[in-house]
């Protein structure tokens, strides 16, 4: 594929220094990309090996331990999930049960209520009968005595109306004692299951706030999975170095994706580099190193622009011993490059 202008594919001895160790600094992270792990997860995945270097066994390994690690969190996340919805499903049916209880316990009050005002209503009703009893017969010269008739009789018979009207505003107000103090305990009942449906209610809510919480783990656990198979399938692409002399920069680039770049010094900035493809074939004996071939691509000079003005005279002097123009020497193998 053509390379940008300026920028060249180059073996890596030919870039002699870092600026300011940006490499050691950039690359330290960003080659764990390389391979997909780090160094230690890939030595802690072969635990065997004499030593911790990666090997293309060691490396799968700790692809697959990633791998595995992702699936536990999701079954842990799973886990949860499903807790926080039970936990969710008996906080809403206590609540459901206890407001059950709270409208049974509001019904068995009703009678008392209706009771209490049909009561308080009698004992007005009966405090103003005996009031209008009082002010009609005791007021001095309230009685009409008939000499035909019986005065001890009516007295008595008055004496006696007075003490049932008494007797009836007492009797309503011992029943509008017992009343109250029966509806003073269902009230204290009913705001006990109020109570325990507001606990319920901030248990219900905090088992939904904390299922959200769980969903969301989930969600992320199972999108960290898919990236960290995503990734591991870029890793699998080919891995592309470049050196521009342009912008004096070191680029590694897996596919399409950027990897790391860093700055680097070139001894010769201006001399061309020319393109050399380097292909790793397999890997070497150990799989600690691989096998490489590279292909350089044959790059001649630029043709000299074609002027369309009539050209000149010359002497026969100029025309016999002029040099021919000067082409750029640019590499055609690697290793000239080197």
């Amino acid at each position: 594929s053509a390379i940008p202008s300026g920028d060249v594919a180059a073996a890596a001895p030919f870039v002699t220094s870092v600026a300011n160790g940006t490499v050691a600094d950039a690359g330290s992270r960003n080659l764990d990309l390389l391979f997909g792990v780090p160094a230690a997860a890939a030595a802690d995945a072969a635990p065997d090996a004499f030593t911790p270097q990666r090997t293309r066994a060691s490396v799968a390994a700790a692809r697959a331990a990633k791998l595995a690690g992702h699936a536990d969190a999701i079954l842990k996340a799973e886990i949860q999930r499903d807790y926080d919805e039970a936990r969710t499903k008996d906080a809403a049916l206590d609540v459901r049960d206890a407001m059950e209880l709270v409208d049974a316990a509001r019904d068995e009050m009703k009678p008392f209520e209706v009771a209490l005002q049909a009561a308080l209503r009698g004992k007005a009703s009966a405090q103003a009968q005996l009031a209008a009893f009082i002010a009609r017969n005791r007021q001095a010269g309230g009685f009409e005595f008939d000499t035909g008739g019986d005065i001890e009789g009516k007295l008595a018979a008055l004496g006696s109306e007075e003490d049932r009207l008494e007797g009836l505003v007492h009797s309503l107000l011992f029943e509008i004692e017992d009343l109250e103090l029966e509806l003073a305990e269902h009230r204290g009942s009913l705001d006990r299951l109020l109570e325990t449906v507001a606990n319920f209610e901030n248990q219900r809510r905090e088992a939904q706030q904390s299922l959200a919480r769980s969903n969301e783990a989930l969600k992320q656990a199972q999108l960290a999975k898919t990236s960290a198979e995503r990734a591991m399938q870029r890793q699998n692409l080919p891995i592309t170095m470049f050196v521009s002399r342009k912008t004096g920069k070191l680029l590694v680039r897996q596919g399409a994706e950027p990897l790391f770049d860093a700055a680097v010094k070139i001894d010769n900035p201006d001399a061309p580099l020319g393109t050399h493809v380097f292909t790793a074939l397999d890997y070497a004996t150990g799989e600690r190193q691989l096998n490489w071939s590279v292909v350089s691509v044959a790059a001649g000079g630029k043709e000299p622009d074609r002027d369309t003005t009539p050209a000149r005279p010359r002497s026969r002097e100029t025309a016999v011993g002029a040099p021919p123009p000067a082409r750029p020497n640019i590499p055609q193998t690697a290793s000239a490059s080197l």
